[in-house]
């Protein structure tokens, strides 16, 4: 048995519920006790007081559904405490009610009011309880209803009799008043559910038959329950001659009695039911509701006051068992999003049905009998139970089947009621485990070498320490780590493909995998500061070994640290020695057939082997840790969370395994030498199909040489790189694996965990899909590409930054066109795309107006607008100068499209022209615009032209770009942006407006060791933080500008700084300066690792250095570059430097280069590609030592195109040139 201890919160809340519900009942209950006194003071009629009962419930029950929205979407504590206050007033309005119809108008607005209550309280309450106490503290909560019935009864008839029935509605009235500040303060103290919430509702699986069957019962019996609490006092008093506060007495005391023993017991029946019983709570419903049906006979029609006494226990007892269950049994076959509309449903049935049996037996009384109408509801009740349980035994397993399985497809909690909290306690436990760990003396050394430096890493305007590296020499790995530490505490995902081909999968999160090896799954959403955002991981498993239980990796001296199997495989391993103990972690995701609906699978080994020379203990524990803190079992070899719902399965070979709560252990007794085996299943979301399977050595490997074979084919259809350094080796194919796991189908996805985990932009997006076909998955690329224009092309899904956005995929279309001949994309966006080309045609042409008979700085730039960028930055309307330039390249690229295609020549034609006369006023305007100081280069801000006149940028330039106006920061971004759209070409003109943004960054904070800075994060004043996006662009500048050692600064530093130690990740933004002497870098959980903008944009780096185009204004020139960017380092003696298949807009290129060999020659094979448009491949052959080049020969022939400083100029075609170059010494 696995018993449950509520906490106090939750304890507290029970409480205070309860007695607000009380009191619910007994203001609502308590008129049907002087039914008679009303006939003789206010002349009712006897339909007049049919009405009273059917005119609450009628007003009760349709206004239900809206309750349910408003708990939805509103703070929940303040609707119960609202409802509260209201319905008071309300019952001291009935008590002044003068008249027949205000009497019946305050019985109205009392159903209205008191229909707010139920729905958020139910939320709460299941906010506070975890999961096994949920049906039993449903039905605690209900107990209240029956005591509220009783008590009304009775003090109604009671006060009736000494003041007046009037008396009685004052007296409640000021109860209510008096609890709702106590009911406020007491909620207020306890945070989980208080909070507001969204959840978006779904129907379409409330047509389950025995959903509907049940609605049926519980039609049948609401209408005979509210026909005996309505009349059966008034017959007492009429058949058995009782006095009305003794017919009040027995009419409520021995049936609420018995309901509430009925209520409470069915909370622990129903549970049991759906745990065991075929028919789940369906069962117990069904012959609950037959069981009390010859009670209730019995009870209206019986002749003695004993036997009416036991009747009433009797059916109270039966009924309560029913109406405990209905509710949960709703939730068995319709999804968590359609539960609020269930109940709801539920509620408006029952309502329903109560107020046309009070008001039939009322009416009918004086002809029928009310015991003809009462005899009617029995029968249905005998017929619906039957129906019931003859549907559930043809279609409940299906059902609930498919009911768990909606739920399940959402793969997170769709509403959780205080989703902030879930947050704090994921956060707070991962970052926990960075604060227990122990660091190498290596790593700590490294940590106190770096913290001398970081006073002018956070200051220096101009990359002080990045200078001084460049000073030393061409920029290296090592010689950034000399300076700094990385982040050593690392994580990554676990996940699997999906093709992009296909629709967005149901379930496309990955788990997360920790620097420790603990594995975290079930993404879990919730209203933080919208609704539904990613909250936390909800399941998650930290291991941990020995007799103390030491978390797994905690000393760093002892553990290998978390790597990828042949250094990019998504195979995470780890090995940490304990006590003489090798625990060896290998981990993987995989989606084996049968055994889940789309969702991931998480497969974990542990193999523990005895180092030492004589027998020992290995022990490996894993604790399960919910984060909602409901509660695990564990039986049979799996892991459920109490309602059932499996998170893992398990099993060993050579241990034995033992668990005690949360825990599970295995231990195996190992002789030297010895090894044995532990096997862990998990799903991405619990799986309540219970599809899992318990793993088995040989499933294992299978699943994971099936992993190993589809990404090493994956990365065989990739261009083959090969460089000197084993890292780079690693990060390309690492990067491009990530990236394609953290892909969703057809979406690139940004990012993963609780930031960005479902975003996509098409700026860093757009271009990180052509990356893929840059490196030879054009396929893929082509596939990626539409999603750019659905979020770009129409102001509906662009919204504020429409104006940047929408000429994105113009660009993107062409680039992928160079890369892969594919015009897809146009085809179906081809009438978005020209709508597009004429609003920048005709937008610019309106700016196009003389200003005191002269050209204003405006003149054809596109209508003001809010800069496109973070909502902090994007605070005016203004000349948007990023905005321009990228409509601008984007116009142009489109025309160049359509020429080159021959897809619409003349239409192209024309928007070359127009985008020429754009850019010609666009860098006029640049020039004119210009701030310039002493000391300083030329300043032109792409978020306003106007910088001086524009409140919060202006009115003078940015002196620091990370540490003062927000606005600054974004200044380092939007030049990034416009340097990958390629619209500023390296010219060396000192009047060149791309050579003073360059030069800006860079000068003034705009870079630390080589990174772009970020702002600082609110609450985190003391660190300065990096941004691993936003810099590629600029260092392409430079490269193709021809500063080699600028470029490699900035590819080093995302290599040592913007990516993890281990496992290659990086994050849109992250903590740096300051941190990463901390706690070993600790990638928190609230960051976004890893993020496919920062993977492609190292990826491009990498490609550029090795091959690139050369462009002018985005438009290729005919020349192809080799090597351009290869460190020296490169070219020395036993090195090789070797690319294979690389995609390139003239086709795909080919080149080898040896190691200097012991005559001082470089040899060389080149493929060039043999498309058209290329005039000349140029081959940079950097001599280690700077030597002059001083002879070539290609194909044993004498070549004299060259210069000294290494430039061998060769002549396009298909066949294989090898390269001889000789150098002189330096």
């Amino acid at each position: 048995m696995h018993l449950i201890i509520l906490q106090p919160t939750a304890v507290r809340t029970l409480v205070l519920l309860w007695i607000t519900y009380f009191l619910n009942y007994v203001d609502r209950q308590v008129v049907f006790s002087f039914l008679p006194a009303l006939q003789r003071d206010l002349l009712f009629t006897d339909w007049q007081l049919g009405l009273i009962g059917s005119l609450f419930i009628w007003s009760y029950s349709l206004s239900a559904p809206a309750g349910g929205w408003m708990a939805d979407r509103m703070a929940r504590i303040a609707v119960v405490c609202s409802s509260l206050a209201l319905w008071s007033a309300c019952t001291l309005g009935t008590g002044l009610a003068g008249s027949v119809n205000a009497f019946l108008a305050w019985r109205v607005l009392m159903g209205v009011t008191e229909a707010l209550y139920f729905p958020a309280a139910l939320s709460l309450i299941a906010s506070a309880v975890p999961g096994d106490w949920r049906s039993k503290a449903i039905a605690l909560h209900g107990s209240a209803q029956f005591a509220g019935i009783a008590a009304g009864g009775w003090f109604g008839g009671w006060m009736a009799e000494l003041h007046g029935w009037r008396t009685s509605f004052y007296v409640l009235a000021a109860a209510g008043f008096a609890w709702a500040p106590v009911l406020t303060t007491g909620l207020r103290s306890w945070a989980p559910g208080g909070t507001r919430v969204r959840q978006e509702t779904t129907i379409r699986r409330l047509g389950a038959r025995c959903y509907r069957s049940l609605l049926a019962a519980f039609f049948a019996i609401c209408a005979v329950l509210w026909m005996i609490y309505a009349w059966l006092p008034t017959m007492f008093q009429e058949r058995l001659g009782l006095t009305p506060s003794s017919a009040g007495f027995n009419a409520t005391l021995f049936l609420q009695a018995g309901a509430i023993v009925g209520i409470l017991a069915g909370g622990f029946l129903g549970d049991r039911a759906a745990r065991s019983h075929a028919l789940g709570r369906f069962g117990v419903i069904a012959a609950s509701l037959l069981a009390c049906a010859p009670f209730a006979y019995w009870l209206m029609n019986g002749t003695t006051i004993g036997g009416a006494r036991a009747a009433a226990v009797a059916f109270g007892l039966t009924s309560g068992v029913m109406l405990a269950n209905n509710v949960a049994a709703a939730y068995d076959v319709v999804p968590e999003a359609s539960r609020g509309a269930a109940a709801g449903i539920l509620t408006l049935v029952g309502g329903v049905a109560g107020g046309l049996g009070i008001l039939f037996a009322g009416g009918l009384k004086s002809t029928l009998g009310i015991a003809f109408v009462f005899n009617i509801g029995v029968a249905a009740c005998v017929v619906t139970a039957a129906i019931l349980y003859l549907t559930a035994r043809r279609r409940f397993a299906a059902e609930r089947l498919a009911g768990v399985a909606l739920a399940a497809a959402l793969s997170v909690t769709a509403q959780q009621p205080d989703a902030g909290e879930l947050r704090k306690r994921y956060v707070e436990m991962t970052s926990q485990w960075a604060r227990d760990a122990v660091f190498s003396a290596g790593e700590a050394a490294a940590m106190e070498n770096g913290r001398k430096h970081e006073k002018e890493l956070l200051e220096g305007l101009d990359d002080p320490l990045g200078r001084r590296i460049l000073d030393e020499g061409e920029p290296s790995l090592e010689a950034l780590w000399s300076v700094y530490p990385p982040k050593i505490l690392d994580r990554t995902v676990l996940g699997t493909f999906t093709d992009p081909a296909g629709p967005m999968p149901a379930h496309p999160d990955e788990f997360t995998y920790w620097w420790n090896g603990a594995i975290s799954a079930h993404l879990v959403r919730g209203h933080i500061n919208a609704p539904n955002q990613v909250a936390a991981f909800n399941t998650n498993f930290v291991f941990r070994v020995g007799r103390q239980a030491e978390m797994f990796g905690r000393d760093g001296a002892r553990y290998s640290r978390i790597a990828y199997e042949e250094g990019y495989l998504p195979v995470l391993t780890a090995t940490y020695a304990h006590d003489g103990i090798s625990y060896r972690q290998t981990a993987f995701a995989a989606r084996p057939d049968g055994e889940s609906e789309g969702w991931d699978i998480a497969f974990v080994r542990f193999e523990m082997r005895n180092l030492d020379g004589a027998p020992r203990e290995a022990r490996l524990h894993a604790d399960v840790i919910l984060v909602d803190q409901s509660a695990v079992q564990v039986e049979d070899g799996h892991v459920r969370t109490a309602s059932g719902p499996i998170l893992a399965t398990d099993a060993a070979a050579g241990a034995v395994r033992s668990h005690s709560g949360g825990r599970l252990t295995w231990r195996a007794l190992l002789g030297p030498g010895g090894s044995a085996s532990v096997y862990l299943k998990a799903p991405l979301v619990p799986d309540a199909k219970r599809l899992l399977r318990v793993p088995s050595p040989g499933e294992f490997e299978r699943a994971l040489e099936e992993t190993r074979r589809f990404w090493r084919a994956m990365m065989a259809r990739c261009a083959r790189i090969s460089t000197p350094e084993q890292r780079i080796n690693d990060v390309w194919r690492a990067l491009l694996v990530q990236t394609l796991v953290l892909a969703d189908g057809p979406r690139l996805t940004y990012g993963a965990g609780l930031m960005y985990n479902d975003s996509y932009f098409p700026h860093e997006n757009g271009f990180g899909t052509n990356t893929l076909a840059r490196f030879g998955l054009g396929a893929y690329s082509v596939a990626y590409l539409p999603w750019a224009f659905e979020v770009s092309v129409q102001p509906s899904a662009a919204g504020r930054k429409y104006q940047n956005r929408r000429a994105m995929p113009m660009h993107h279309l062409f680039e992928n066109w160079r890369l892969t001949g594919s015009t897809a994309a146009y085809g179906k966006y081809r009438a978005a795309l020209d709508r597009i080309a004429g609003e920048i045609i005709a937008e610019r042409r309106s700016t196009m107006r003389l200003v005191n008979g002269a050209r204003p700085l405006h003149w054809g730039l596109l209508p003001p607008d809010k800069p496109g960028v973070d909502l902090r930055a994007s605070t005016q309307t203004v000349y948007v100068l990023a905005h321009n330039i990228t409509n601008c390249q984007g116009l142009q690229d489109y025309g160049e499209f359509l020429v080159r295609t021959g897809l619409d020549a003349e239409r192209g034609r024309r928007y070359r022209e127009e985008a020429a006369a754009f850019r010609a006023d666009l860098m006029e305007a640049m020039r004119r615009a210009a701030i310039r100081t002493p000391g300083r280069p030329p300043f032109v801000d792409l978020q306003t032209l106007y910088f001086r006149e524009t409140p919060e940028f202006g009115p003078e330039p940015y002196d620091h770009l990370a540490l003062g106006r927000v606005q600054g920061t974004y200044f380092g971004y939007w030049v990034q942006m416009q340097f990958q759209h390629q619209f500023f070409t390296p010219s060396g003109d000192p009047n060149d407006p791309g050579g003073w943004l360059a030069d800006y960054v860079e000068q003034r904070g705009g870079l630390v060791l080589g990174n772009t800075r970020a702002r600082r994060r609110p609450g985190d004043p003391e660190y300065g933080w990096i941004n691993n996006v936003y810099n590629e662009g600029l260092f392409d500048f430079r490269l193709r500008g021809g500063d080699v050692s600028r470029f490699l600064l900035g590819f080093y530093a995302r290599l040592a700084f913007g990516m993890s130690r281990h496992v290659l990740t990086a994050s849109e933004g992250s903590p740096f300066v300051y941190y990463n002497t901390r706690y070993g870098g600790f990638q928190n959980a609230a960051d976004s690792y890893p993020n496919s903008a920062a993977n492609t944009e190292t990826l491009n780096m990498l490609r550029t250095m090795l091959i690139h185009e050369e462009l002018r204004e985005n438009i290729e020139t005919g020349v192809l570059h080799l090597a351009r960017g290869a460190p020296r380092r490169w070219f020395g003696s036993g090195r090789r430097i070797e690319v294979l298949g690389m995609p390139t807009y003239f086709g795909p290129a080919s080149y080898t280069i040896e190691p200097l060999d012991r005559t001082g020659r470089i040899h060389a094979q080149v493929r060039a590609p043999a498309g058209r448009g290329l005039r000349s491949v140029h081959l940079w052959l950097r001599h280690p030592r700077k030597a002059a080049l001083r002879a070539v020969s290609v194909n044993g022939a004498r070549h004299a195109d060259f210069e000294a400083g290494g430039l061998v100029r060769l002549r396009p075609g298909a066949e294989e040139q090898s390269i001889e170059a000789r150098f002189s010494e330096p």
